[in-house]
């Protein structure tokens, strides 16, 4: 799928100090990509203790988060605000268009931030990682990354109002991550979570592909 999509495996560099992803068809920040440099740190500090991080990879977390905070979008709906990081390049794979958003990228983000929050006690991390999470409260065709299933939501890994939502399995779950971080400090985003979990036991029959698993609902096998 790498080289099918990418059209290679070797297919990010950086340039000042942030990651650029390069496709067949283009180039541009990919947020996971640049959540996935430190994301690693950030689940340990999350789960175990900050002493467990040594001052470089701490470093790079809280320039992480700072980038993140510094290249928000800020959009509301029905008087709820929330943050979101757009990808400015086009991904002909699920006919996306610039800008599009993705769950996963909110999930990581998240995760970043309230990684930051632990280290620094900083209440900008935290209010940011609430507005990234807000996002999943609100209907893709409504600027978010939330689609009904049923009592439950899904949260879509490839968004675009004018896109049918591919369903991506493992987008769904890296949003749910972190959805769970986060209730670990807010229980406002419990009911949130609850049904993100809801609409991942729905759906999930429809990823087996008997001897394999789907990577989304429009026919792409996982890979390996």
């Amino acid at each position: 799928r790498s080289l099918y999509i990418f059209g290679n495996t070797h297919n990010r560099y950086k340039s000042n100090n942030v990651i650029i992803t390069k496709y067949s068809h283009g180039e541009g920040i990919n947020p996971v990509h640049v959540a996935m440099t430190v994301r690693n740190s950030a689940l340990k500090i999350l789960e175990l203790s900050v002493h467990q991080i040594n001052e470089l990879d701490i470093y790079n977390l809280l320039t992480t988060a700072d980038f993140f905070i510094k290249t928000a979008h800020t959009r509301s709906y029905e008087g709820l605000t929330f943050y979101v990081w757009e990808y400015n390049f086009d991904y002909p794979y699920y006919g996306l268009t610039a800008p599009w958003i993705s769950g996963m990228a909110q999930g990581h983000i998240i995760e970043i931030l309230l990684a930051a929050y632990k280290v620094t006690d900083n209440p900008k991390y935290l209010k940011a990682a609430r507005l990234a999470a807000n996002t999943m409260r609100v209907k893709v065709e409504n600027g978010g990354v939330a689609i009904e299933v049923g009592n439950g939501l899904w949260f879509e890994e490839y968004s675009h109002p004018n896109v049918h939502p591919p369903r991506v399995l493992n987008g769904h779950n890296f949003a749910l991550n972190g959805l769970w971080y986060i209730t670990q400090i807010d229980k406002n985003y419990m009911e949130l979570f609850d049904k993100g979990v809801h609409g991942l036991k729905q759906l999930l029959p429809r990823f087996d592909a008997i001897i394999w698993s789907m990577y989304d609902l429009v026919g792409t096998p996982a890979n390996r």
